[in-house]
């Protein structure tokens, strides 16, 4: 999404080395439960906040944009895994500082909700959104699996 340097040439293969999508029985979109959803978004996270400091480091204009990423990122995941508490606790403590420093950071309404709810400690509602999200992924994978099934 964010290309820092430009690549100096391209190729085009005729056959597919990867596909990152459910169609690979490999891929890490081919989750199957609200855990393989955390480790995906948590990934996504570290990925967005490491392009983030890469960014800073060079001075690029990207790091706003990063930066918005990441914490979009670190909220997906904080919800998701607020109820089930999947990841270590380092790595949820890691999540909460991010979204505690970068509580200002404009972001789209509905994540800016749940960042409201983190930092206000909302466990009732935390726990809710949780649970929506936690079912909003089920049924999206259950999806998936019937799409790929039609597709046999």
């Amino acid at each position: 999404m964010l290309p820092f340097f430009k690549a100096g040439s391209a190729y085009l293969t005729p056959v597919s080395l990867y596909r990152y999508s459910y169609e690979n029985e490999n891929s890490l979109m081919r989750g199957k439960n609200i855990k393989d959803f955390i480790q995906l978004k948590y990934g996504r996270f570290l990925a967005w906040r490491e392009h983030e400091r890469i960014a800073d480091l060079h001075a690029l204009s990207d790091k706003k944009v990063c930066c918005i990423q990441a914490l979009k990122c670190a909220v997906k995941t904080f919800v998701a895994d607020f109820n089930t508490r999947e990841l270590p606790d380092l790595d949820y403590r890691e999540l909460e500082s991010y979204i505690f420093m970068h509580r200002d950071v404009s972001l789209p309404f509905l994540f800016s909700f749940q960042r409201y709810l983190i930092v206000s400690e909302c466990t009732i509602l935390l726990q809710l959104c949780g649970y929506v999200r936690k079912m909003a992924v089920s049924l999206q994978y259950k999806m998936r699996q019937w799409k790929f099934m039609a597709a046999r």
